[in-house]
């Protein structure tokens, strides 16, 4: 192949690339407001584990380019794609089970401080340390 023809066929997957990433983002964006908001969603599990393996198949993909037809952008774009910790999909299911427990910890608890009442984490913690600047109720609420 020429250097046109690859460099056409490697824009074209990048092209591709970002707009499925685009479309797992908005997705990744609608599940969580909906569970901010408390509409059920269904499985997240699912969504994780699909998202992924497209990651992963996306990265074995990208390293297949020859080094010399990828420009610095192109290359950029494979770096942020494919860094960080890669997942198996039970390390996924047991990533979201703690971070739902973390997030229902966090919803849940509720810090009591004397003249303040108990007062939620959202919104009512989070007024408090915003407007109180007295470093004893400040500290209080963080123990």
């Amino acid at each position: 192949r020429s250097f046109a023809e690859s460099s056409s066929a490697i824009t074209r997957w990048f092209d591709k690339m970002n707009q499925e990433l685009t479309e797992f983002q908005q997705e990744a964006a609608d599940l969580t407001w909906k569970g901010m908001i408390g509409v059920a969603t269904g499985p997240t599990q699912l969504f994780a584990i699909r998202k992924n393996r497209w990651k992963e198949w996306k990265c074995k993909e990208a390293i297949s380019f020859a080094a010399e037809d990828l420009d610095d952008r192109h290359q950029r774009m494979i770096s942020l794609l494919c860094r960080g910790p890669r997942y198996t999909d039970s390390s996924i299911i047991k990533n979201l089970k703690l971070r739902g427990r973390l997030g229902w910890l966090y919803e849940t608890t509720r810090v009591c401080l004397r003249g303040f009442g108990c007062q939620r984490s959202e919104p009512e913690l989070d007024l408090l340390m915003r407007e109180n600047r007295d470093p004893e109720t400040r500290w209080a609420a963080w123990q």
